[in-house]
């Protein structure tokens, strides 16, 4: 809805001709990245929405674990791109609109992101192990991962059971002594 308003308030418009309904994110993320007269996003901040659109759907469709310190990092992404927003496009500043308190969303704050990708592998491979019949834990925690990895590379799509199943397998093999690709 801060992307739909802001294209308006940027003049542009939010439904094609003939459409009953208005545009749709990825619609609107595009606009809001490449239309000259509208542009007010950057490259990262448009992988910033993409990333927590994707887990959003993944919550929304599939089984998906988030460690705390991976839901830390991009529910702090998400409010700092919306009050950055509010303030360049609107001119407003979040702190005037919502009362200035500190909000604990987590108790261990990750250090870094490559940090957060090496312990999150780190408790896949405790899941992985043989024995521990926790696949479907180890399943939901890879596609947290497997989304944030993808909307790097610039895809938005949703990870399948066959990619995961792959990706649990590449893990496995580390598991074994074999190099992770």
């Amino acid at each position: 809805m801060l992307l739909k308003a802001a294209i308006i308030h940027r003049g542009g418009e939010i439904r094609q001709k003939g459409q009953k309904q208005t545009i749709g994110f990825d619609s609107c993320v595009r606009k809001a990245l490449t239309e000259s007269d509208i542009k007010f996003i950057s490259d990262e901040q448009a992988l910033t929405l993409q990333t927590i659109n994707g887990l959003r759907d993944a919550a929304q469709h599939h089984l998906l674990a988030l460690s705390e310190q991976h839901l830390y990092v991009h529910s702090q992404a998400g409010l700092t791109l919306f009050r950055d927003l509010l303030k360049s496009v609107f001119a407003k500043e979040l702190a005037d609109e919502m009362p200035c308190r500190v909000l604990p969303i987590s108790t261990t704050i990750p250090t870094d992101i490559a940090t957060l990708f090496d312990r999150e592998v780190a408790e896949i491979k405790t899941l992985l192990k043989p024995g521990g019949r926790r696949q479907v834990e180890a399943s939901a925690k890879l596609r947290g991962l497997a989304i944030l990895e993808t909307s790097i590379q610039g895809e938005k799509i949703q990870p399948g059971d066959g990619e995961l199943r792959k990706l649990a397998t590449r893990i496995k093999g580390a598991l074994e002594g074999d190099v992770l690709n």
